[in-house]
């Protein structure tokens, strides 16, 4: 019985370091976001001081650097997710087999 409680705290903990993956991607994804607004803003200020470039083409192109960064990051916690899944599946398995089995040997004891 240890074993089955072993497995279900496995279980626990990969699913919760699921989640701190996906959290941290979005933490990271919001700083990237934040980052280069700031850094956009700079640009687009240094830019109309000398007169060099047109503001809303700057504006364009940082937001689209920073969206494609947030889709990888995303893409990366939803691979690294998909992974801890398969990572615990058999897992999961056997410790749903263990528990059907438990519960068939107590009523086929009854």
């Amino acid at each position: 019985m240890g074993i089955n409680i072993d497995v279900i705290k496995e279980i626990k903990k990969a699913e919760e370091k699921a989640d701190k993956i996906i959290e941290d991607s979005v933490n990271q994804a919001r700083d990237i976001v934040m980052a280069a607004e700031k850094n956009r803003q700079l640009i687009i200020e240094e830019a109309l001081e000398s007169g060099e470039i047109d503001a809303r083409e700057l504006s364009g192109n940082k937001e689209k650097e920073a969206r494609e960064e947030i889709q990888r990051l995303y893409e990366a916690a939803e691979e690294e997710v998909q992974l801890l899944k398969k990572e615990i599946e058999p897992r999961i398995k056997a410790a749903v087999d263990a528990v059907i089995e438990r519960i068939v040997k107590i009523h086929g004891n009854s």
